[in-house]
């Protein structure tokens, strides 16, 4: 029986601004960061991923609350999102941040603030396998869990409802490769910035240390 294939795509959505000092500093040199704060939110089939995750009935004490999550393909940290668009793509190991995840787990949705496990995250088994009735290759992703790092996995809710998926991996490699070369650029401009950034402020600091009174 022929798979129903799903369609992956990344939408740009506004994401909470966090505090981090690191952002603020960043900020300093790149407006963008100034303004309001976007992420590409993963679209199957026209749905958000995290939208169907919020909308499964939890018991209590769990129940999601969606601001605490954020895409890992987040436009505010473009590095260290294109190393997670990297991931799903299969062409990077995953990171050793995310080595308390079970093999084959990825993060889709972290925290706001840091990305750290410790604070959650939505993750999904990612694998890639060869239609054997036509030969084209599939990329399913399956068994949608909300993590940390200190409860184990059967403790945590059944997510299952909110679906398993399976996309033509030519379709998801290029929807994500779209949103890599997008985080790559934006990369190279943020380096440029704070370079030239650094630069302007190396003449004032010298003359300051010129003009600042010597104790005698």
């Amino acid at each position: 029986m022929e798979p129903v294939l799903a369609r992956l795509d990344l939408i740009e959505v506004e994401r909470p601004r966090p505090g981090s000092r690191g952002l603020q500093k960043r900020a300093r040199f790149i407006p963008r960061l100034q303004e309001p704060l976007t992420q590409l939110d993963f679209i199957v089939d026209g749905t958000s991923v995290l939208q169907r995750v919020l909308s499964v009935d939890l018991p209590l004490p769990y129940g999601l609350n969606g601001s605490q999550f954020v895409s890992v393909a987040d436009l505010a940290w473009p590095e260290p999102s294109a190393l997670s668009l990297q991931q799903l793509l299969g062409a990077l190991e995953r990171g050793a941040d995310w080595d308390l995840l079970e093999p084959g787990r990825l993060p889709l949705y972290g925290c706001p603030e840091c990305g750290d496990l410790y604070c959650g995250a939505l993750t999904v088994a990612v694998t890639r396998e060869v239609d054997p009735d036509d030969g084209r290759e599939l990329v399913r992703w399956t068994d949608l869990r909300c993590e940390d790092a200190h409860t184990p996995a059967e403790e945590m809710p059944d997510l299952s409802s909110a679906g398993s998926f399976t996309f033509d991996a030519a379709q998801y490699d290029s929807t994500l490769r779209s949103a890599l070369r997008l985080m790559e650029d934006l990369t190279q401009d943020e380096q440029q910035a704070e370079a030239a950034w650094k630069a302007r402020r190396r003449p004032r600091g010298r003359l300051r240390r010129l003009l600042a009174p010597r104790s005698r």
